[in-house]
């Protein structure tokens, strides 16, 4: 899954529901080729505004192909975005299957982008947001086989080099110094393992997805920083009367050693969505928690849908400390079209509020 506009509160109203009738335009017109299998690719070009970029031109191309001999479903995204101010970000997501037995995700990108900071902890306060950008080269592959009985398990590889710049001069960043500002190169390796029952990988009616991340970033294997990243994506499908769902999300993120702070774990929307209505990284910290919730309609006869969603979690230093913090909530509703004629890929437009903010977020697929 892949993120097309991260800024909420920046994003014109007005021009992204322009946004949203275009690509849903162009989504009912792609065109498809279908051979012994199916495929499709369908184009989307958007305009954003934010303050840090000006006026930015997005296209994103999504591809999806299945094989005779394919339960799952492949996809292929990739992302381009260039603002008036010569920013520029390129990302490219295959998720491909092999069969019923191998399936492989991976995500490059490069990055030359924005970003925000307003410190550390669960009760930052948005005044203190300042700017800064920074120029990212990611490298990510997971490798996951069929162990039966709908389990999955297999390697990570991640790789990550980045540059901080424009820091404002006497800001947080500045003075605090976290861990990260000075750059470098991340490298680890990890596992993964995951139980997957869903109906449909795209828009699932049924079933769960149960995925642990273990990976460890090493010296030894090139890179600046040593901690642990755990991660736990736990989500579950429950379909109410013919053409409703509600999908339920729990997600955690445990951080261990010298974690640089762009890697910290980030409340906000991002991939997958956590608690959309905040900027991603409005509160980081070592360690997450969320429970977030979807009640998705489907309107028949056509390719809309209807959502409306509810989140509430926290960060922290340590488990313990997340038991204490005051959770933070958010929630909102969102529209749907199936852009695809042979898969259910959905773009959609989705209004959040949060306790100090809101957002307009334009994206494609589900958020979990």
């Amino acid at each position: 899954m892949a993120h097309i506009a991260r800024s909420s509160r920046t994003i014109r109203p007005l021009l992204l529901c322009l946004c949203f009738l275009l690509a849903s335009a162009q989504g009912a017109c792609a065109e498809n080729a279908a051979s012994a299998g199916s495929s499709e690719w369908i184009f989307i070009p958007f305009p954003i505004y934010t303050p840090e970029t000006g006026a930015a031109m997005t296209l994103c191309a999504i591809g999806t192909f299945r094989g005779p001999q394919q339960s799952a479903a492949s996809s292929s995204l990739i992302a381009l975005a260039y603002s008036e101010k010569e920013q520029l970000s390129l990302e490219f997501n295959p998720s491909i299957s092999f069969g019923s037995t191998v399936r492989t995700s991976a995500r490059v990108a490069f990055e030359d982008w924005p970003d925000e900071f307003f410190g550390l902890g669960n009760d930052t306060r948005r005044g203190d947001r300042e700017h800064f950008a920074s120029r990212n080269t990611v490298a990510r592959i997971e490798l996951q086989h069929s162990l039966g009985n709908d389990f999955w398990m297999g390697p990570i590889i991640d790789w990550k080099r980045y540059r901080i710049r424009d820091i404002e001069e006497g800001g947080l960043l500045e003075t605090h110094l976290p861990d990260g500002i000075d750059g470098g190169t991340l490298a680890g390796l990890g596992i993964a393992v995951s139980h997957d029952t869903r109906d449909d990988t795209f828009f699932p009616f049924a079933g769960h997805f149960i995925q642990i991340n273990a990976v460890r970033y090493t010296q030894q294997l090139g890179s600046d920083y040593s901690f642990a990243r755990t991660t736990l994506d736990s989500r579950q499908y429950i379909a109410v009367g013919g053409r409703h769902v509600l999908a339920l999300h729990q997600y955690a993120s445990i951080n261990r050693g010298t974690v640089p702070f762009q890697e910290l774990s980030m409340l906000g929307d991002s991939s997958p969505a956590l608690m959309r209505g905040y900027y991603s990284g409005r509160f980081r910290d070592r360690d997450m928690a969320v429970l977030q919730a979807e009640y998705r309609v489907s309107l028949p006869p056509g390719p809309w849908a209807l959502a409306f969603f509810a989140g509430t979690g926290a960060v922290g230093r340590n488990l313990g400390e997340l038991a204490s913090e005051d959770l933070k909530w958010s929630g909102g509703a969102g529209l749907r079209y199936r852009a695809s004629r042979t898969e259910a890929v959905n773009l959609r437009l989705d209004l959040a509020r949060a306790e100090d903010s809101s957002g307009i977020y334009f994206n494609v697929f589900e958020a979990f």
